[in-house]
């Protein structure tokens, strides 16, 4: 399905992209605690594409960072088991990355880095 576009406003294209409902289900597992409730909307570059200093990294703790990297692995892990997929196979990430809902960890980081890194990115609320 094509990405959801919203009205044009402040010269940016509003959209809602196909992995969000994956990223409002992670979010409280994994995020809400250190970032807050997942805010109505937000800007994000295309593609995962980011900058980020060394402050906005250090502003969360590391137990954050490893919640996250084990929801990565978790997420993708029973991905892979619904797909059939044991996580030696070689496709697997191409599997994964070619799933229609996009709920893979990496589609969901892609649209939640401006969150994580962004400017008081620690309790967003």
């Amino acid at each position: 399905p094509p990405i959801e576009q919203n009205a044009n406003r402040d010269g940016c294209v509003y959209h809602q992209p196909r992995q969000l409902s994956a990223l409002k289900e992670a979010w409280s597992i994994v995020f809400q605690r250190e970032l807050g409730p997942l805010p109505p909307e937000w800007r994000t570059s295309c593609c995962a594409q980011f900058e980020v200093t060394r402050e906005a990294i250090r502003q969360h703790p590391v137990q954050f960072y490893q919640s996250v990297l084990d929801w990565v692995d978790e997420n993708d892990s029973a991905r892979l088991e619904r797909m059939g997929r044991r996580a030696g196979d070689a496709s697997r990430r191409q599997a994964l990355h070619d799933a229609k809902d996009r709920g893979d960890s990496g589609h969901v980081l892609e649209v939640a880095w401006a969150l994580i890194f962004g400017r008081n990115s620690r309790n967003l609320s």
